[in-house]
């Protein structure tokens, strides 16, 4: 019986340490959002540590993520967005970690953990070359108002702020890019930038007329963000990253790049015309290393997203529209029941949905659909599509119920006369008619959708307007890419505006 109890207690024993084993195991099981895909997210306008070399994200970070990935038996994927997008992007799990040169501070971690440090940053102050700032002192000067620039949403942004703006010493700027706030400083705009240092001279070594001043503003480590659900993608992260600044390959990356590449992209000052300097621009922004597939393949997720959501657009609308001018016209009339019910329970949904919609920006809207309705999507293009096209649906639905209330009532009559029920009568003869009459203000519909399809960039959507951006961090050239994508735009619309003005003509001509 002892025999017995032993070798139960035994087995019970070895049992329970091979659970907990298990367990443990599966504790410090890594987790990515794809399973053999480390996905990294950053904004590839912040060279040398990410920046596009041809149609290829390159850099510090992602050549440190390529060793992580490596280390950890993964694949690496990584996602081009916006800077202020990146750390919900992490949080909401669309992507397992976050690297931008991004540094460490309370407020960030309240929402995401930090790997250990890869690198050290410090904030610099780029001035132009005949400011009168010519020390960091200057800066908190008794009676100085200067004008601080910075990318919103860094490190830099908050220091400018806390430093300055609340000392009353200055006001800060924030502005998307580090491209945007150097042109706001060779424009006279701002009277400095608060960046990064190694971005910093690579900003400074690729434009004429501005410097850094020679102290440091503050120095700062980076890490690389990762939700604080994962912590075994954390632990697995930091161990990575202990191997890579052991074996010497994270100095072997700093060195690759903080070393050569500042001095690969300065300016040489030379006297040309004006007519040889817009073909410099032209051929830099466009003709080396293929970059005109920026614009090409920008403009044609803006034509796809455009497109989609003005048919998601005028089907939604056209419903509204429908119940909205049905409502109007019979409710006084109708007899109680479950039809009179149903038609004032479907208009208040819809005169809720418009009042959301248009009451709300187009841009939150695709906020919220991305980073909270749709948290688990990877790819915004279907998103920004079902997002506009909801949005547009809004204001299409006003249009055509001004077009439905403008048929007379005889109409609608008259197809029930001839034996047609609600919907045919609607359909083949309502509809039609307010249709015509209202086709240049949904062409004008399109025409402004076309263009406010350039959010889109906020959710990782490489649109016409992004292509411009990525030309203009690249190459540091301001006029041209904007030129170029401003011109495209006003062809379209252009083209389509003849398009409609065909169609009109066409249905006057079938009228007569």
């Amino acid at each position: 019986m002892k025999k017995t109890i032993r070798f139960l207690m035994t087995a019970l024993l070895f049992f329970l340490t091979c659970s907990g084993a298990a367990a443990a195991a599966e504790e410090e099981e890594i987790t990515t959002v794809t399973p053999g895909i480390l996905s990294m997210t950053t904004e590839a306008t912040f060279p040398p540590y990410e920046y596009y070399d041809g149609n290829e994200i390159v850099g510090i970070d992602v050549e440190v993520a390529q060793a992580i990935a490596e280390k950890l038996g993964l694949t690496l994927q990584i996602t081009d967005i916006a800077f202020d997008s990146i750390i919900p992007g992490v949080q909401t799990f669309k992507y397992d970690m976050g690297m931008a040169g991004m540094t460490v501070s309370e407020e960030r971690l309240e929402e995401v953990n930090f790997s250990e440090s890869y690198a050290k940053g410090i904030q610099v102050v780029i001035v132009r070359e005949d400011s009168p700032i010519q020390s960091i002192d200057d800066l908190f000067a008794e009676g100085a108002n200067n004008i601080i620039g910075t990318q919103s949403g860094t490190t830099g942004f908050l220091y400018a702020t806390w430093d300055i703006e609340d000392a009353g010493l200055g006001t800060v700027r924030g502005f998307g890019k580090t491209t945007d706030a150097l042109e706001a400083l060779k424009n006279g705009q701002v009277d400095c930038i608060l960046l990064d240092n190694e971005p910093a001279k690579a900003l400074a070594a690729g434009s004429s007329g501005v410097k850094i001043l020679d102290a440091p503003y503050v120095e700062e480590e980076y890490a690389i963000c990762i939700a604080k659900e994962n912590t075994a993608l954390l632990d697995a992260v930091n161990e990575a990253l202990r191997q890579l600044k052991a074996d010497g390959t994270l100095d072997a990356i700093m060195d690759k790049y903080i070393n050569d590449e500042a001095d690969t992209q300065t300016q040489q000052e030379t006297t040309k015309s004006w007519i040889e300097n817009v073909k410099e621009d032209f051929v830099t922004c466009f003709l080396v290393k293929d970059r005109w597939t920026y614009i090409t393949t920008g403009l044609l997720n803006t034509l796809k997203i455009a497109f989609a959501a003005t048919f998601l657009g005028i089907a939604i609308g056209s419903l509204v529209a429908v119940i909205r001018s049905t409502h109007d016209r019979n409710i006084k009339t109708m007899r109680r029941g479950i039809a009179r019910v149903l038609l004032i329970i479907g208009n208040w949904f819809c005169k809720l949905y418009l009042t959301v919609i248009r009451g709300t920006p187009v841009m939150i809207q695709i906020l919220i659909m991305f980073f909270v309705v749709f948290s688990t999507a990877r790819d915004g293009v279907p998103v920004a599509m079902l997002t506009f096209g909801i949005n547009s649906g809004a204001y299409v639905a006003e249009i055509i119920r001004a077009g439905i209330m403008a048929v007379d009532n005889g109409q609608m009559e008259a197809g029930r006369s001839l034996g047609f029920n609600f919907v045919q009568t609607m359909w083949y003869i309502i509809i039609p008619q307010a249709f015509k009459s209202v086709l240049p203000s949904l062409a004008n519909e399109f025409i402004v959708l076309l263009k406010e399809t350039s959010v889109a960039c906020y959710v990782a959507v490489n649109d016409l307007t992004k292509g411009g951006e990525i030309i203009r961090s690249t190459t540091y050239i301001q006029a041209m890419p904007l030129l170029i994508v401003a011109g495209i735009y006003l062809l379209m619309v252009i083209f389509f505006s003849e398009m409609v003005s065909r169609l009109e003509r066409r249905l006057r001509s079938n009228e007569r």
